[in-house]
């Protein structure tokens, strides 16, 4: 099987996966990840060995299947887990059934997804996505879940001057289950600095944090577009966007209020500007950002040497990541130190995550914690830097998707949220991919540039 089956198949298993219990533990659902975890590290050794990559055809009808697959899927469940409008279910059924009858009818042939009239479609189905997702805050107003409250209400406390990691915030459980349950509960903010920032300003714009990820995906799918078109690759890049503006959990992801918008949105920066102007510190400043939004991407700090190790880069993206951290530290660094980091080493093991670990506990009862995920994540980094450093930004993206994936898999807790950002890895990684199977002008177009 070439690359771009591999890929897709990568790509439609963990979103089944993931979809099938909202991204919390079952057997089957485990399984599913597994396949694509399998999936995509056989379509790695493929890349590696630079196999097949594929041509347009068979990337734009793999890319169909896959997309025809999750619409489909992604209807048999409800958009949303605490939807207060029928309506709103309403319109994710009818918005679903008219983008797969649009995509199935424009691109399964060569003819029509070439033609300049598909392109209003693909407008149009991006226009639609994002219709549901800014409708999300009316048909969900406030989910019970407690990252949705201390986002909300941390956003309150920093605009009327308080300190969010030393003021408490609501109880959204009233101590009767959820993080109680779990053994852990938010008393304060409990994300690193730089979340905080953009939820802020997201509240005092919009009154809702949520439409903040709407910007930050509108920003994700407009590069992933970028890419593609730059690249040549015109239905391909349209359909890698779809693929990420519909998968079957991408409207929940967004309901729940989890940060991982955030992060695609500062990785799609980086990697525009290191695409459109590799000398500018601006790339290296977003990809600082990006490392300071979470915990997990602490082994991109590896991946980013694989694109870039001039010296004042480094420094750029090491000082734009301290500057995040810098106001918090100084004004209560006990506080910061509590919520923002020990919080997170402290948190414990989720029996309910959809990893390998949670498998191993409800087979033999074995608990796991944090340091064989640690361990996992850096021999990955560094074993996929050894194999794909000389591959660009195909190969950043190879690297960073294995190791974020083995990453999951191996933790002590990884949900619908930690999925949806591999799922955007992916998309970029076939973005990159297809660039392969893109003629070369000057060949001919016989042959695939290298």
């Amino acid at each position: 099987m070439i690359l771009p089956s591999w890929l897709t198949l990568a790509y439609v298993c963990i979103a089944l996966g993931v979809m099938r219990h909202n991204g919390a533990y079952t057997p089957d659902a485990l399984v599913m990840v597994l396949v694509g975890a399998a999936a995509l590290g056989v379509g790695a050794v493929d890349a590696w060995r630079r196999g097949d990559f594929g041509t347009p055809r068979a990337w734009r009808w793999r890319l169909v299947i896959a997309l025809a697959v999750l619409i489909i899927s992604g209807m048999l469940r409800h958009a949303l887990m605490y939807e207060q409008h029928a309506t709103y279910e309403q319109l994710f059924i009818g918005v679903n059934a008219l983008v797969f009858v649009l995509v199935t009818f424009c691109y399964t042939a060569e003819k029509r997804a070439a033609h300049a009239s598909t392109r209003w479609v693909f407008a149009g189905c991006v226009l639609l996505a994002f219709m549901m997702r800014v409708l999300i805050p009316w048909g969900s107003p406030a989910p019970i879940i407690d990252v949705f409250t201390m986002l909300q209400e941390s956003a309150q406390h920093a605009l009327h001057g308080l300190n969010p990691y030393s003021t408490p915030v609501s109880d959204v459980y009233q101590g009767s289950k959820g993080g109680w349950y779990y053994g852990y509960h938010l008393w304060g903010y409990a994300y690193l600095p730089a979340n905080l920032y953009a939820h802020t300003l997201a509240y005092a714009a919009f009154g809702d944090v949520r439409y903040g990820y709407v910007v930050a995906e509108a920003v994700c799918v407009g590069v992933l577009w970028w890419l593609g078109r730059h690249a040549g690759q015109g239905s391909i890049a349209e359909l890698a966007v779809l693929l990420f503006l519909f998968h079957p959990r991408g409207l929940f992801t967004l309901e729940q209020a989890w940060t991982e918008p955030l992060i695609a949105m500062m990785l799609a920066l980086f990697v525009w500007w290191h695409q459109r102007c590799p000398n500018s510190l601006a790339g290296a400043a977003a990809y600082g950002v990006m490392l300071s939004l979470k915990q997990y991407l602490i082994f991109f700090v590896v991946h980013g040497l694989m694109l870039e190790r001039r010296l004042s880069r480094i420094v750029t993206c090491v000082v734009v990541t301290l500057l995040t951290v810098a106001p918090f530290v100084l004004l209560d660094v006990h506080s910061f130190w509590q919520s923002a980091v020990m919080f997170q080493i402290k948190s414990p093991f989720r029996v309910d995550g959809l990893t390998v670990p949670a498998l191993l506990y409800r087979a033999f009862g074995i608990t796991v914690n944090k340091w064989p995920a640690a361990s996992v994540g850096l021999v990955t980094s560094l074993v996929t830097f050894k194999l794909f450093a000389r591959d660009g930004m195909r190969g950043f993206f190879f690297a960073a998707s294995l190791t974020t994936l083995l990453l999951f898999l191996s933790s002590d807790q990884a949900f619908c949220n930690y999925y949806y950002f591999l799922s955007g890895l992916l998309c970029f990684l076939i973005i990159f991919c297809a660039h392969d199977a893109t003629p070369c002008p000057d060949q001919g177009g016989n042959e695939y540039c290298p």
